[in-house]
């Protein structure tokens, strides 16, 4: 499977039975994502993020390392919601590559 994965920093709720958390969307396609958080979650957990102004996107952890987690959404996303959160990434005026697309196999 090959898709554009944007680079963000975007921070987004996990809401939780245990309270909400909160993550740091680190890349973001419209079949998933790369997330940072504190929260502890395995292999095959299914979670879901609330986008600002969107309804809450469900998801499935298919790997973690540490403090990371890559994330495959049950169902795809619209282009134009995966170029909303892009738009609401900040901006990194240190030459960062937060909006910029890798391509990945």
């Amino acid at each position: 499977r090959q898709e554009y994965r944007w680079q963000v920093d975007l921070l987004v709720a996990l809401p939780r039975d245990s309270g909400q958390r909160h993550a740091l969307v680190r890349n973001l396609s419209e079949g998933g994502m790369m997330l940072e958080t504190d929260a502890d979650m395995a292999v095959g957990d299914l979670l879901s993020v609330e986008l600002d102004g969107e309804p809450r996107i469900e998801a499935r952890v298919v790997w973690r390392q540490e403090q990371s987690y890559g994330c495959q959404f049950r169902e795809r996303l619209p282009t134009a919601v995966v170029s909303a959160a892009i738009l609401q990434a900040p901006l990194d005026t240190a030459g960062d590559t937060a909006g910029e697309p890798r391509f990945e196999e």
